[in-house]
């Protein structure tokens, strides 16, 4: 199944979210994302992981290109999408993102995360590149 994720970007600042993965026993920041449902546009499903995860509603949405994840062995895309224009609200989680955490980094924070490891996700990463990309 495709995913959607999404860059939330105020300014110099990104939205990350944290939360337990189970297949690396380990807590990971990354950028919000989930499940592109059948006939569900990327960009709709970008808007509502952003609105459920993180409260924030955009005013703008532009997507950014498609990763894919594992093309070895998955069919699956992650189509990335840029949220500007943010407005703040309550997180709406499923039950099984209660423990989740999220929070504003600069992006010299979020750089130091990346050197030293502790942003290593890797639909994240590439997500971040093809907006390093898009912005040269």
């Amino acid at each position: 199944m495709d995913i959607a994720l999404v860059i939330p970007l105020e300014g110099e600042r990104v939205h990350l979210v944290e939360q337990y993965r189970r297949p690396v026993d380990a807590r990971s920041w990354e950028f919000p994302s989930g499940d592109v449902e059948v006939g569900e546009s990327p960009t709709d499903a970008a808007a509502q992981e952003l609105r459920e995860e993180t409260g924030l509603v955009a005013g703008s949405l532009v997507p950014l290109g498609v990763v894919d994840v594992h093309p070895s062995t998955l069919s699956d895309r992650c189509h990335v999408v840029l949220a500007t224009g943010l407005v703040a609200g309550p997180p709406d989680r499923d039950a099984g993102e209660q423990d989740m955490r999220s929070a504003w980094f600069t992006r010299s924070e979020l750089h130091t995360m990346v050197r030293d490891g502790v942003l290593a996700d890797a639909k994240s990463l590439a997500a971040y590149a093809l907006l390093l990309v898009r912005e040269a």
